[in-house]
């Protein structure tokens, strides 16, 4: 939202709903929090409409984006991409790393443009200070039905990912320069990391939400079976050099965001300009993905991730209240999480694997 100042204008990305006392809002796109009260807050009144009249002479204007130009049109633009020489860099600074189902649709319409250019590498830059956070619990918390928009914007998640990871003609990297999730960043071919980003590689935490996004896939393609049930069950930060050390990224870089971009141009360039080395890895990544398929296709981890989802969304309150709390802010439990509390955990308190351990769909091949 724009809003008019003595001195010029300023965009306003994001507001907390004025409710009753004791009511607790959350923080919320602008445009979605005023969408239904700006035709409600002009009064029937004749009076006050010609004042308003006189304040107010435009209408609101809705601002349409060209998502097929390359740069960054205005200030609003959450999506925009960047083409230099023979490599695309497409930029997606979501607030907080959160990923709505609109916001999932919108950087899959531009990814699936920018795979149409006579490019030879896309990298995913996403946001300085947040890279993918995965669905978006705010919006989800402020639908009609949080079970129905959770299912839509995981969904919509998976279309993007699905799209990434069968890009076989171009070379994909995810240049991960802000914390987040790490599932979407290992749908490309390479992960280049900055110095000090933190990666949260499982879902649990939230509800014993199972997660989607293919990791049952992604995750022990990276480091193993036996690495992936241990970061799913562990539930533990990680560094980005830890994430170098296991191989769940190829390159830890400068700490510097500036520093950082240009080493990411820089590698991106000197990959892409070795056509004959460029050549045989896109050969390499399109036979290991034939050779996947053939094994188990993607449908299936999907299926089945999907399948565990559902029943997180509508089977039971876990996930609802664990999105609450965390939405509103309202936790209860002042205790330190099993997953941290070393002393519980030698103490056997810890119990039995979850439904969110990589083992529980090892042993289910058969799926």
């Amino acid at each position: 939202m724009c809003r008019a100042t003595v001195d010029g204008a300023i965009w306003i990305g994001h507001l907390k709903p004025k409710l009753e006392a004791g009511a607790k809002g959350i923080k919320l796109p602008a445009a979605f929090v005023l969408k239904d009260l700006i035709p409600k807050a002009i009064p029937a009144t004749p009076a006050i409409k010609y004042i308003l009249s006189k304040n107010i002479s435009k209408t609101i204007r809705h601002i349409d984006i060209d998502y097929t130009g390359p740069g960054r049109e205005l200030p609003c633009q959450e999506v925009w991409y960047e083409q230099e020489t023979d490599a695309a860099y497409i930029y997606f600074p979501f607030h907080n790393g959160g990923m709505s189902t609109e916001q999932c649709r919108l950087l899959l319409s531009v990814y699936q443009y920018v795979a149409t250019l006579p490019v030879k590498a896309i990298v995913l830059m996403g946001g300085e200070e947040s890279w993918s956070n995965g669905i978006h619990l705010n919006h989800i918390e402020a639908a009609d039905s949080p079970a129905d928009e959770s299912w839509l914007n995981i969904n919509a998640m998976d279309d993007l990912i699905y799209q990434i990871i069968n890009t076989l003609d171009k070379l994909t990297i995810s240049a991960v320069a802000g914390a987040g999730g790490a599932i979407l960043a290992l749908a490309a071919d390479r992960v280049f990391a900055r110095e000090g980003v933190i990666f949260n590689p499982h879902y649990k935490n939230m509800g014993d939400l199972y997660g989607s996004e293919y990791w049952t896939y992604l995750l022990p393609k990276r480091v193993g079976q036996e690495m992936a049930a241990a970061l799913t069950e562990q539930r533990l930060p990680i560094s980005g050099r830890k994430a170098w050390q296991i191989g769940l990224c190829d390159k830890v870089l400068d700490k510097n965001h500036k520093i950082f971009a240009a080493q990411v141009k820089y590698l991106v360039t000197a990959t892409i300009t070795d056509n004959e080395a460029l050549r045989e890895c896109l050969n390499r990544k399109a036979k290991t993905r034939c050779y996947d398929e053939s094994l188990k296709a993607l449908a299936t981890y999907r299926k089945f991730e999907l399948t565990q989802m559902y029943a997180n969304f509508y089977g039971n309150e876990n996930y609802h209240r664990a999105r609450q709390h965390f939405v509103y802010k309202t936790g209860n439990d002042k205790t330190t999480p099993d997953n941290i509390a070393l002393h519980r955990q030698k103490e056997g308190l810890t119990g039995k694997l979850s439904l969110g351990s990589m083992y529980h769909f090892v042993w289910q091949d058969y799926y």
